[in-house]
């Protein structure tokens, strides 16, 4: 039996590739000595990556070909062999053995590599960062919570690499038991959020973007450019997320607000109202009054947005433009003072000779026809 087996030793990685795991356990049991002529010539790196090769098979264009798991088996089934004698291992460094599992161009996303993955990183001699922590990457493409785990209890392992290059990832696929994993770390570091908040906004649940919004320390974080992201995707909700987020300042709602209304969504402008403080809404009354706006002014009203703000400006500017509906609409709140000034909103009507605006203030209660000055205005009108 034993001459049976004398084959040179470069052979043993093909057989331990393909010979099902029944018959490769049998060889194993032959002896110590074959046991460690095999192992070691499976710790060379070219030879292993050759096993590689076999069991994880690609095409040209880097995709995954169907390997049959048996072979899969019978090499995840070798690794474990290997790895659990207790006598002196061959392999000078089993992180060696970890950067091929995990090569570019091998590790393909596999299940089954990814078994084998795990068992490496159970030896404390792994390194689990290599190739720039793509187990780390990989693991949250694939949402696998367990091997994300794993990785976090070591030391070397960043949750934050590469600008939160993992959060980014799983909040674009919305695997959220990884992302929890990853953002509860002590290591996270929330400076390098944004890229992941606006994959969470393009491409993540509700429930991503919220668990993001919701983490602390975000002052450096732009969230209006967020805004403005979360308008194109034209997602109503995500974007009440962001407008109605905790701890934003006054400064950034009210640049929501005025954003909101330049956008007319209109919707959103009515949420925001109890958030904005008066001065502002009577600013962007006025803004939009000048722009002419009738939508716009017609939801601020409703809303009961003064329009007797900044002395009365917004009717000044409607009897200016000639914006006689929008005028129509100003009228409607009781605060505007038509005779302030000296009739200032009448007297520009009649300096432009608008005269559906100048009656219109005319009929008014709050014009008063037999002041001296209206009846100048009157005058003038009729000339």
């Amino acid at each position: 039996m034993q001459n049976e087996l004398e084959l040179p030793i470069d052979v043993w990685p093909h057989i331990a590739a393909y010979v099902p795991i029944p018959q490769l356990v049998s060889l194993l049991s032959v002896s110590h000595a074959l046991q460690s002529a095999i192992v070691q010539e499976f710790a060379n790196a070219n030879n292993f990556k050759f096993i590689l090769n076999q069991v994880f098979k690609t095409t040209e264009d880097g995709m995954v070909k169907k390997s049959g798991k048996g072979l899969v088996d019978s090499f995840t089934h070798l690794l474990k062999l290997f790895l659990k004698y207790e006598y002196t291992y061959p392999f000078d460094n089993i992180t060696q053995i970890l950067e091929c599992v995990t090569d570019d161009s091998l590790f393909k996303l596999s299940g089954e590599s990814m078994e084998c993955v795990k068992l490496l990183l159970d030896d404390s001699r792994a390194d689990p960062t290599v190739h720039n922590n793509i187990i780390l990457r990989v693991g949250s493409i694939m949402g696998d919570v367990e091997l994300v785990d794993l990785l976090l209890k070591n030391e070397n392992v960043n949750p934050s690499v590469q600008e939160n290059f993992p959060l980014i990832l799983v909040a674009g696929f919305n695997h959220m038991e990884v992302a929890k994993l990853l953002v509860k770390h002590p290591r996270f570091n929330t400076q390098s959020l944004y890229h992941a908040l606006t994959m969470a906004v393009t491409s993540g649940s509700l429930e991503m973007l919220q668990l993001l919004i919701d983490l602390p320390n975000q002052d450096h974080i732009d969230y209006f450019d967020l805004l403005s992201t979360a308008i194109m995707t034209k997602n109503a909700e995500k974007i009440k997320m962001i407008i109605k987020r905790k701890g934003t300042s006054s400064q950034d709602k009210n640049r929501f607000f005025q954003k909101m209304l330049n956008e007319r969504l209109f919707d959103m402008v009515t949420l925001m109202l109890d958030d904005i403080e008066e001065p502002f809404l009577e600013s962007m009354l006025i803004t939009m009054v000048e722009r002419g706006d009738i939508e716009a002014v017609k939801v601020l009203i409703d809303a009961g947005v003064s329009a007797s703000g900044n002395e009365n400006s917004a009717i000044l500017f409607a009897a200016q433009y000639g914006f006689t509906q929008i005028t129509k609409l100003l009228l409607k709140d009781k605060r505007v003072d038509l005779a302030f000034d000296r009739y200032r909103p009448l007297a520009v009507a009649v300096e432009i000779y608008n005269t559906e605006i100048a009656e219109m203030m005319l009929a008014d209660a709050r014009v008063d026809k037999n002041d001296e000055e209206v009846q100048k205005l009157m005058k003038k009108l009729r000339e």
